[in-house]
């Protein structure tokens, strides 16, 4: 009876996680895609980045993606507000990570990997400016909705000054992972893990 109780309850666990950070939405619909282009027109006028972004949302799969991001930071970053006497710009980053990573964890979207670099870039191919960098993340995202949802909110756009004060430079490129170690599996291995452990511990 107990073997069978542990069992529902750790299959209950996983299926909620599992709902939770899947995307079980449909993809974004064309008009989806136009508000959330007409909200980003109020507080953006780069035409250019808003024409890849749409391009972006209107090839949406509905399927999880990650943002590859390249960070180069200041060494005279601007003196804003919430952190004045900011030695480097890093520390006007993490200001807006700080936001940014609490709105994508309520989304089941996280960092994948994340680190500082430990040399300059070996290969460079047809770019200029692109051999120093200073910390490389990959991060996961459950949909495009769900980014945009985080991109429209008013405080995105506050904090998103102080990620622009912080970098000298930055390329975030999205990309279907072909290879990759999903989460719902590691939860997976982590959850059975347990119940064994506990099925060995009461059998004894």
């Amino acid at each position: 009876m107990m073997k069978h109780s542990l069992l529902l309850i750790f299959s209950s666990i996983y299926i909620v996680f599992f709902a939770w950070y899947t995307n079980l939405n449909k993809p974004l619909t064309d008009l989806e895609v136009e508000n959330y282009i007409e909200s980003l027109k109020q507080s953006s006028n780069n035409e250019e980045s808003l024409n890849v972004l749409k391009k972006f949302l209107s090839n949406d799969d509905g399927k999880q993606f990650i943002m590859v991001n390249l960070l180069g930071y200041s060494n005279n970053p601007p003196l804003l507000e919430k952190t004045e006497g900011a030695k480097n710009g890093k520390e006007l980053v993490d200001y807006y990570t700080s936001f940014m990573f609490k709105e994508m964890f309520t989304r089941a979207s996280h960092p994948v990997i994340f680190g500082s670099v430990v040399g300059p870039s070996i290969e460079v191919i047809g770019m200029q400016d692109a051999r120093s960098w200073d910390e490389i993340g990959l991060i996961r995202y459950r949909s495009r909705r769900d980014m945009m949802e985080i991109i429209i909110n008013p405080e995105f756009q506050n904090r998103h000054a102080y990620k622009i004060g912080g970098l000298e430079r930055t390329i975030a490129s999205p990309m279907q992972p072909s290879i990759f170690i999903d989460g719902r599996f590691i939860f997976f291995l982590m959850l059975s893990l347990l119940y064994l452990s506990i099925r060995v511990y009461k059998s004894k």
